[in-house]
């Protein structure tokens, strides 16, 4: 498995019930093991194991190397990257996970961010909408009927969040000073720092019952979509990264 090109984003989706846990439970490190051990939700559990494990899975087939070994560092608001890389050059990654579903991107030399939201029903939607909305987005989402709106405030959210992560700040941002364009094609506007808007590409899906969002600067890239039974597929064929020294 070819690791994604310069003008290329990997995105792989994990659904529930696809990838146990038990395939990768002995590639995460021990402080990721320790990590889930401290966890009293079995879903919780569950959904770290997966998608982190997967997450060095992959890293392991694009850069050839065991997924157990993969070092990871973190900056100081949390986001992590390789340990031989600097922030947001060579392979990058982000994942996110909602209700079983977990979004996983890769890409190099970008900033890149991710997110994924099972859309389900949030409790005092509205109050929601105004705190985490800019002005015109609330105007736009205000008019929609009151049937579209969750879905619409979902597909907002995870934009913005994407955004957030792909900046390296998460929400500690902000998510109501960044402003999503009305058709979800970009961002009308960003805070200072990061800006100007248009430097930045957006896209967003549709998953079952999810919206997702992939971000990232520069020129725009080729997405390639994946379910993690194409890497199962391969890894059923060619044997798992931690077999390959």
């Amino acid at each position: 498995m070819k690791a994604p090109a310069c003008s290329e984003i990997h995105v792989w989706l994990l659904k529930p019930g696809e990838g146990a846990s038990s395939r990768v439970w002995n590639v995460l490190a021990q402080e990721e093991q320790r990590r889930v051990e401290g966890c009293r939700s079995t879903r919780t559990r569950e959904a770290f194991v997966r998608s982190h494990g997967y997450l060095r899975c992959l890293l392991g087939r694009y850069l050839d190397k065991p997924p157990e070994r993969l070092e990871f560092l973190v900056n100081d608001h949390g986001k992590p990257r390789l340990k031989e890389t600097a922030e947001n050059q060579g392979l990058v990654f982000n994942l996110s996970h909602s209700g079983g579903f977990a979004l996983l991107a890769f890409a190099l030399d970008t900033p890149l961010g991710a997110d994924i939201e099972v859309v389900k029903p949030r409790r005092n939607l509205a109050g929601l909408a105004e705190a985490c909305l800019a002005p015109a987005e609330l105007d736009r989402w205000r008019s929609l009927p009151l049937e579209q709106r969750l879905t619409e405030f979902i597909r907002l959210w995870v934009c913005k969040e994407a955004f957030a992560k792909a900046t390296g700040r998460g929400i500690a941002l902000g998510v109501s000073a960044i402003s999503v364009g009305s058709h979800c094609n970009g961002f009308e506007s960003v805070p200072n720092p990061y800006s100007p808007a248009a430097a930045w590409k957006l896209r967003d899906w549709a998953f079952e019952s999810c919206r997702a969002a992939v971000v990232y600067r520069g020129a725009e890239r080729r997405i390639k979509i994946f379910t993690i039974r194409d890497y199962l597929e391969e890894d059923a064929l060619n044997g798992p990264a931690s077999s390959r020294r």
